[in-house]
């Protein structure tokens, strides 16, 4: 009974040492804390109510962007960039929400390919492969082969010999 006493007494001394060295370590003053959490309430980063969202995050219009969002484009170069999108057609213009380029395609040069191109070839081999490997679904039914059938198909993508494991593919269930 004295050892459990000394050992809950040792483990609540540790823990307010602990608890002292973290508060130690912040090296704010009360005056600095109090300063910081006004400028985060004026700049709308406290969270509030039960959606957990911040007023800026609510309401966007209302809060300046923080300095450091993003760098500072003079007039012209934003002008320029809108000219170059409107030549290109990438400027959404009226309500579908559609650009010019995807209303019109043939006006306008096709877009640069994102990726290294691949042949006709690789495209084929590659379906070979996956549909053989049966992570390509086949017929009318979304899912699968190895997902209707798990267990069936073994690594190497064929099936197994049922000859051997009692099943054959010609019995009809009827013994």
């Amino acid at each position: 009974m004295k050892n459990a006493i000394r050992i809950a007494g040792v483990s609540l001394l540790a823990l307010v040492v602990a608890s002292e060295a973290a508060h130690a370590d912040a090296g704010k003053s009360r005056a600095q804390v109090q300063a910081e959490l006004v400028a985060a309430e004026k700049a709308g980063e406290l969270p509030v109510g039960e959606d957990s969202l911040t007023p800026r995050e609510r309401f966007p219009w209302l809060y300046p962007a923080p300095a450091d969002s993003a760098p500072a484009k003079s007039r012209a170069q934003v002008q320029a960039e809108l000219a170059a999108a409107e030549n290109a057609g990438d400027v959404v213009v009226g309500e579908d929400g559609l650009t010019p380029r995807e209303r019109f395609p043939s006006l306008y040069p096709p877009a640069a390919a994102n990726g290294p191109a691949v042949t006709r070839e690789q495209v084929r081999a590659d379906l070979a492969a996956a549909q053989k490997a049966g992570e390509i679904p086949q017929g009318f039914a979304a899912i699968a082969p190895r997902d209707l059938t798990p267990g069936l198909l073994t690594d190497s993508g064929s099936a197994p010999d049922l000859a051997h494991s009692g099943l054959s593919s010609t019995s009809s269930g009827t013994n």
